[in-house]
């Protein structure tokens, strides 16, 4: 029930709003789609440029340190001390003093265009030729770190281990530096080892790492050849071996995913200086996600907006597009109530404009028709009273026409006689009956021959008269009643009549154009046609009103087409023509039937 109430316009508004609505919903879920697609390649393409920048970060930051220690060994005075193998024990206080400053001075030249000690990473050298006597640098020529117990805890370690190897120990929560060990033997194969531990910046070395730690809960593993984490952004996790799931998952670089500890991570992991260090990283998929999402919710947002104002344009321009349809039914209820005077506006699309065009016409020709009926009806009823007014006692003036009639025969009075039958022929005419608003030329020709037959014994020679027909097939043709006679009376009351010679009347009628063309033309004293108030009539006021009820009468039956024109001037006669339809008895204007 509630579609049915739904006017057609809302009908058409809604589907077009609908399907208006599904594209936009359909293009913005496609668009959604492919910017969060963009968004993902480029968290993962900004990931894997951290993961590089971290990579090169670290590795370059340990070839550095290993570089610098291997610099500090290679130095001329470690090298002479090494290679001659001199016995600390027998030189004396001085000699050992000496050696002690020549190695820091070396140290120190090494330190000076050091790119590391620069950033803040080498924090103190401590060259241990025996456990007393130590070489020393400090990067802020502090002495706490000299032989400092972190730092003897190192040496002492290292003395028990045989490995050639570079060790290194991972701070603790009473240390926070890391320490690079290194043992160097002397070159003429004694036992006797030097040892060189570089004490270096945990929080430095970190920072290295600072754009994949800045991300919430994220995971750095550096851990050595064996698996022990050596430095972490949890440093609970430092010295302890790699947890499960990390240790020996090997993804060379490339980004995967990874649950730990139930918790879904993008992990990568890469082995550095040659297989020396193994760098893994773990950051929360919760932390992209959200990410990602508040990056497309501001898109969310904007599609929301954009889309509310282009559904509000839509709907304003499906509003505006029906309105033909509001204005189409409206002017439909006002015309079936009666209103046949209404129009629709027009519009600027070429079709809808046709419509209203079309629709007007339409309206405008029903208005006339109907208008143009009442007008035939109104005819119709006035002929009727007419009729009516004229039945007046009919029988007793056709008796009395008779009487005369015969007492003139009788009395041998022919003039007389022939004056009242014509006189009879004239009344019959004029008391016609319902049911003959038409008749034949031939008829019509009748009651004008008796008025003419009258008038010319009124005026004598001064009138002559003359009548032509063409074909035979003209006199069965219909026309309206007394069409003709109330010209030839025109032509002999107001062109003859004033006239000082004789007067003449022609009627001539032609086929011309599938019309009947009916002409009478006196050469009376003629009149002004622009006195005429639609130059079909004289300015008579009685005859005046008799042409224009025939020019009506005309009009009405036939149509605008049809009726009569007058050609006359002063002094030159008069030429009246009657042009009507070719009616052989068909469905030619107005008749008896269309009588109500």
């Amino acid at each position: 029930m509630l579609v049915r109430r739904i006017s057609l316009r809302a009908k058409l508004a809604l589907i077009i709003c609908c399907i208006s609505f599904f594209s936009i919903v359909v293009s913005s879920l496609a668009f959604f789609f492919s910017v969060k697609k963009i968004n993902e390649d480029i968290v993962y393409n900004n990931l894997e440029s951290l993961q590089l920048a971290v990579e090169d970060n670290i590795s370059s930051s340990l070839s550095a340190i290993d570089k610098t220690a291997k610099n500090i060994i290679l130095g001329s005075n470690v090298r002479q001390f090494l290679r001659e193998g001199a016995n600390l024990a027998e030189m004396d206080e001085s000699g050992k003093v000496l050696l002690r400053q020549s190695i820091e001075r070396e140290i120190s030249n090494q330190m000076l265009f050091n790119s590391i000690l620069e950033e803040g990473l080498i924090e103190s050298v401590n060259f241990y030729l025996d456990e007393h006597n130590i070489a020393f640098f400090s990067r802020n020529g502090s002495l706490d770190l000299k032989d400092s117990p972190s730092v003897r805890q190192v040496y002492r370690t290292i003395q028990q281990k045989s490995s050639a190897n570079p060790q290194i120990f991972s701070s603790t929560l009473n240390d926070p530096f890391l320490h690079f060990a290194y043992r160097i033997s002397s070159l003429d194969q004694s036992s006797r080892s030097v040892y060189l531990i570089i004490t270096i910046n945990r929080e430095g070395l970190l920072a290295k790492c600072q754009s994949i730690t800045d991300y919430e809960n994220s995971v750095v593993y550096l851990a050595d050849q064996k698996g022990t984490v050596i430095l972490s952004n949890q440093q609970e996790n430092e010295g302890a071996p790699l947890p499960d799931g990390i240790d020996g998952n090997y993804t060379q670089g490339k980004i995967t995913h990874l649950d730990f500890d139930g918790t879904k991570h993008l992990y990568f992991s890469q082995w550095l200086n040659d297989k020396d260090f193994f760098l893994a990283v773990m950051m929360p998929e919760e932390l992209f996600v959200r990410s990602l999402y508040e990056a497309m919710r501001d898109y969310l947002f904007l599609s929301v907006v954009v889309s509310l104002i282009i559904m509000a344009l839509i709907v304003l321009l499906s509003l505006r597009m029906t309105a033909f349809t509001h204005d189409f039914t409206e002017g439909l209820q006002k015309f079936g109530k009666g209103d046949l005077t209404v129009k629709l506006p027009p519009y600027r699309d070429a079709d809808l404009n046709h419509i209203s065009n079309t629709f007007n016409q339409m309206t405008e020709r029903i208005n006339f028709l109907v208008e143009d009926g009442y007008k035939k009806q109104l005819l119709i009823q006035q002929m009727d009273i007419e009729f009516l007014q004229s039945q007046m006692n009919p029988h007793f003036l056709f008796n009395t026409l008779f009487t005369i009639s015969t007492r003139a025969k009788m009395s041998g009075d022919d003039l007389l006689f022939e004056m009242v039958q014509a006189l009879t022929r004239l009344l019959q005419a004029s008391l016609h009956t319902k049911n003959d608003i038409k008749i034949t030329v031939a008829q019509e020709l009748e009651y004008i021959n008796a008025y003419l037959y009258i008038q010319k014994v009124r005026y004598g020679s001064k009138l002559e008269y003359a009548v032509s027909t063409g074909s035979p097939e003209i006199l069965t043709l219909l026309i309206p009643r007394l069409c003709i006679q109330p010209l030839v009376e025109n032509a002999v009351v107001h062109g003859i009549e004033p006239l000082s010679a004789t007067g003449h009347i022609d009627i001539a009628m032609e086929l011309k154009e599938d019309a009947l063309r009916i002409t009478v033309t006196d050469n009376g004293v003629g009149f002004d046609p622009a006195e005429a108030p639609d130059g079909s009539a004289p300015p008579s006021h009685s005859n005046h009103i008799a042409l224009q009820n025939l020019q009506e009468r005309i009009r009405l039956i036939y149509g605008g087409a049809y009726g009569v024109t007058i050609d006359s001037a002063p002094g030159r006669g008069c030429r009246a023509v009657v042009i009507l339809p070719v009616d052989k008895g068909g469905n030619h204007g107005l008749s008896s039937s269309d009588r109500r």
